[in-house]
């Protein structure tokens, strides 16, 4: 028991708990209550969900659809575009000039 329990605590605590185990039920009150309990319990079984669950899940589905369009839209269409180079300019970058670095194919000494 607990150590910091009175001492007649600790006498009525294990009174009660002999007493306790010396309590058996009625075995026709046992089985009838098996029986309710086997009565009582359905297992789970798989099924497919309902047409509101599906269709509340397909709405959120399009609805993202829907909302990417949107936003893809609004990308383009409202961010500004890149400045186009004017008609007839030139928009080549010069050419550097390339070092050679391969051997003329002298000998070294």
């Amino acid at each position: 028991m607990n150590a910091n329990m009175n001492p007649k605590d600790d006498e009525l605590a294990k009174l009660l708990e002999a007493s306790a185990d010396n309590i058996t039920p009625n075995p026709v009150f046992l089985a009838q209550l098996e029986d309710k309990l086997k009565a009582a319990h359905k297992p789970a079984r798989w099924t497919l969900p309902d047409m509101r669950t599906m269709f509340t899940a397909v709405g959120w589905a399009g609805a993202l659809v829907v909302l990417a369009f949107v936003m893809t839209w609004a990308i383009r269409h409202l961010a500004p575009n890149p400045p186009q180079p004017a008609s007839g300019i030139s928009t080549s970058t010069p050419q550097s000039e390339t070092i050679d670095t391969a051997p003329t194919g002298e000998p070294y000494d």
